[in-house]
């Protein structure tokens, strides 16, 4: 996991869920006003699911494939970036709550 992620997620466990932040020079980054920014580090990158809205794409900076997450909303709702905390608190490893989190239909 990059360094900058992963001191996000432990800033997020320590403060909690914040809402949308309209002062972020990249708002809105998923393409929708209203998005929730706790999770601007996704603790699920990559998920490689299509289905949240993910796709692969060429990188502009290195040519080579990446995981796009640009059209992904399920993280950046408004009842998910909760849950997610929950279950990190809980100690539920990423992919696990993730895959929960869907098949309880909050996906």
């Amino acid at each position: 996991m990059l360094d900058k992620a992963k001191a996000h997620i432990e800033m997020v466990m320590a403060e909690g869920v914040k809402g949308p932040d309209k002062g972020c020079k990249y708002y809105p980054c998923h393409h929708f006003e209203g998005q929730e920014c706790t999770w601007c580090f996704c603790p699920f990158y990559p998920c490689l699911d299509p289905s949240a809205g993910g796709k692969w794409k060429v990188s502009e900076r290195t040519g080579k494939d990446v995981w796009s997450c640009i059209d992904c909303r399920w993280v950046h709702s408004d009842a998910i970036p909760e849950k997610v905390l929950e279950g990190l608190r809980r100690g539920e490893e990423p992919r696990r709550l993730r895959r929960r989190l869907w098949e309880e239909g909050h996906g």
